[in-house]
């Protein structure tokens, strides 16, 4: 069972890319994705790094973080806060995080209303 959901494109974090006008559409929510492959204390670096950036930047996107797990997508968290989502916060990710260790991804909140397709039904 499945919904199909427009498709936002992932940003994969560079220090040295320029910044561009960005906003979030209306109701969008932030999918975080640290990468398991960096190393341990780096992950764990951004990931108090990240939480310190949503402190300084409340808003209304909402945010769900990917913990990073043996294999697959990662286990999802969603937080009860949410950010402040523009051009500033991907530049305030690249200056505060690096490269290479975490992935933003910005999605629509799925249409509680429209009919999900149920499997096997006739």
């Amino acid at each position: 069972m499945s919904t199909l959901l427009p498709v936002f494109p992932t940003w994969h974090v560079a220090a040295d890319a320029p910044t561009s006008p960005t906003d979030a559409p209306s109701g969008g929510i932030l999918h975080v994705r640290f990468a398991g492959s960096a190393g341990h204390d780096r992950v764990i670096g951004a990931m108090e790094a990240f939480r310190s950036l949503l402190h300084d930047r409340p808003g209304a996107t909402k945010v769900v973080i990917h913990l990073p797990s043996g294999g697959g997508d990662g286990l999802p968290l969603e937080l009860r806060t949410g950010v402040a989502y523009d051009a500033e916060l991907l530049a305030e990710v690249r200056r505060r995080l690096g490269e290479g260790v975490v992935a933003l991804q910005l999605l629509p909140v799925p249409d509680s209303a429209a009919p999900v397709p149920v499997s096997g039904a006739s």
